[in-house]
């Protein structure tokens, strides 16, 4: 892993940490094409006309809509998208393994330790605050991946609870987003039933049941009860929790149409923000202000 700076097809400098893939366990091939490094945006971004960046001490991007993120980033050029939760789910159980809880702008400027960033607002300045502030708690980490702005991510949603996905990573390589799109695929137990996320007396549950009421509601994400089977590719995207998690990360789903998914949590939600963090309530036209994004930058061997 390394801190270095990125130019888009533009000329534009953006700070970015760069892995290899096999660093956090993600796909060494996408479509067919050999990845040398995944590289993500250090920084939540900021837009200057009409084109996001990764800088620090800026005030990040909010009120932005989930296709309006994806052409952002795409407006990058080759190689360029929005930061998918195959990408977020990897840094976040690397963190947990490794026993590190990054935590961030919870509470409007500070963290529950008392840390805290130069504040915009309620915002804090991307990368503003202390190390504990990024993801493995030095100067060389993610930043804010925890609070200040909750965060889009791209290849996951639910319809009707139930959950789809754009396999291996494929956001990351100009899959089709789109609401009508053939590469949303639904996730499956292995009796070819689909996992849903539903509602049992507004407590969170995972089952193939067709039959749940379409409501929202919410949990601590390490409370999550289960009806069915659980497919691995849910622990592998941190849409289960992993064995032994006990983090206060909140999880909210409404399972009444189609819900994309921010992941973080903003500043003003405490302690129940954090790298597991799931917002499932998003819908395509949601513009509330505190959705952020960042994007992220997809390195191939045969391209360099």
């Amino acid at each position: 892993m390394r801190n270095e700076i990125i130019y888009d097809e533009k000329g534009n400098p953006d700070v970015m940490v760069t892995f290899a893939p096999d660093e956090f366990g993600l796909p060494e091939t996408l479509k067919g094409r050999p990845v040398k490094e995944y590289c993500i945006s250090k920084y939540q971004n900021y837009v200057v006309d009409g084109t996001p960046y990764s800088m620090p001490f800026q005030v990040p991007e909010a009120n932005v809509t989930f296709d309006k993120a994806i052409s952002l980033c795409e407006s990058k050029g080759p190689g360029w998208h929005l930061m998918t939760n195959d990408e977020w789910a990897a840094i976040a159980l690397w963190c947990y393994n490794h026993g590190i809880r990054p935590t961030g702008n919870i509470s409007s400027g500070e963290d529950d330790d008392g840390g805290h960033g130069e504040k915009f607002d309620v915002r804090t300045l991307t990368g503003s605050g202390p190390n504990t502030w990024n993801h493995d708690g030095t100067s060389l980490g993610v930043a804010d991946l925890v609070g200040n702005v909750v965060e889009f991510v791209g290849g996951v949603r639910f319809v009707n609870g139930r959950l789809q996905i754009i396999p291996d990573n494929g956001a990351a390589a100009g899959a089709d987003q789109s609401k009508d799109s053939d590469d949303w695929q639904p996730v499956l137990t292995s009796e070819g039933k689909p996992v849903i996320y539903g509602i049992d007396g507004n407590r969170m549950v995972i089952t193939d049941d067709d039959n749940e009421d379409l409501d929202w509601g919410g949990d601590f994400f390490k409370d999550i009860k289960t009806k069915c089977e659980i497919p691995d590719v849910l622990k592998r995207l941190a849409l289960y929790p992993p064995e032994g998690f006990d983090w206060k990360d909140w999880c909210w789903i409404d399972n009444d149409g189609e819900s994309l998914v921010c992941r973080g949590g903003h500043w003003a939600i405490g302690t129940s923000a954090g790298l597991f963090y799931l917002l499932g309530l998003g819908a395509r036209t949601n513009t509330i202000g505190g959705i952020g994004f960042r994007s992220a930058f997809v390195r191939y061997a045969d391209n360099l």
